[in-house]
């Protein structure tokens, strides 16, 4: 669709615009502007002008830059010990919270959640890490925006994609399933930002910006455990039919039921279960990462 000077140009001055509306609120620095401005001209590229909703909505979310300082500090008591740890040591250097609005009353069934995104700003890391960091949680966002609030089990719970996580307990369903499908999304992105580099940019700030990742073809590392396992399902025609429509929509049970249907009753859920699993485990020829391969393999040939 963006093949031509012209058309990237304008694909990059209109993503400028929107973005600044869906930010005017908040003061960000330069650099986060800039990545902004690429990673929502990626997604247009990758999603189409037909989810521009879901891709303007997932940016009126606030990101937060955060310092080594801003950490040790504590000036962020909102985010746990834990992450904070994680985050310092580089184990998880950005993550999307999710957190119930202060005029929500769930006993009163008013739930309004606001989704914020996390970055540990180290400047030793390299752009492409810190931009892919950037896709990779907002692309969490675009894929949440129809309704998050769903009712599963019997319980409200708030989705994040493909996962369900509940509003009370610590829990959450199909995590790591949704940050293998959501890693080879953002991976696709990327690489449509990249294709950028192929013309001439008009805007200087932009095309210094595209300059850091000229060249490259981007195959993250992130969740590589996993990766290898679904990509059979993401290049499928049931993820352009099935899982792309509805986890952008909020359908999810469609796609539950879906792969119920075809494979039997709770293999989803076998399936994600043993997804979660490979996130821990490193042996290439466990009998768990068979079984995961046995299941996509089936589901891709029904």
């Amino acid at each position: 669709m963006f093949e031509t000077d012209e058309s990237v140009n304008y694909l990059l001055n209109y993503s400028k615009k929107l973005v600044d509306n869906a930010t005017s609120g908040y003061n960000y620095c330069e650099r986060l502007k800039e990545m902004q401005y690429l990673v929502f001209a990626g997604m247009v590229a990758h999603y189409g002008f037909d989810n521009i909703k879901e891709i303007y909505e997932a940016f009126r979310c606030k990101v937060n830059f955060l310092s080594r300082d801003d950490l040790i500090n504590n000036r962020y008591s909102e985010i746990d010990d834990d992450y904070k740890e994680m985050m310092l040591s580089g184990t998880v250097p950005t993550f999307t919270d999710i957190y119930l609005s202060d005029d929500s009353n769930p006993f009163l069934g008013i739930i309004n959640v606001v989704n914020s995104i996390y970055i540990y700003y180290n400047p030793n890391f390299i752009y492409n890490s810190m931009l892919e960091a950037l896709c990779h949680e907002e692309n969490h966002i675009v894929n949440s925006i129809n309704r998050q609030i769903v009712f599963y089990n019997g319980k409200i719970n708030v989705r994040t994609g493909l996962c369900s996580a509940s509003l009370f307990e610590k829990s959450n369903q199909f995590l790591g399933l949704e940050e293998g499908i959501n890693q080879l999304q953002t991976n696709d992105i990327m690489n449509e930002i990249i294709n950028f580099t192929k013309f001439k940019i008009d805007d200087s700030m932009l095309s210094v910006a595209l300059d850091k990742v000229r060249n490259c073809h981007y195959d993250s590392t992130a969740y590589r455990t996993i990766l290898n396992e679904i990509r059979p399902i993401y290049i499928s025609p049931s993820y352009k039919n099935i899982i792309l429509p509805n986890r952008l929509n909020g359908n999810i049970e469609n796609i539950y039921n879906d792969f119920n249907h075809r494979l039997g009753e709770d293999k989803f859920m076998e399936l994600s279960t043993g997804i979660d699993n490979l996130v821990k485990d490193k042996d290439p020829f466990s009998y768990n990462r068979y079984k995961v391969k046995q299941l996509v393999n089936t589901y891709i040939s029904k």
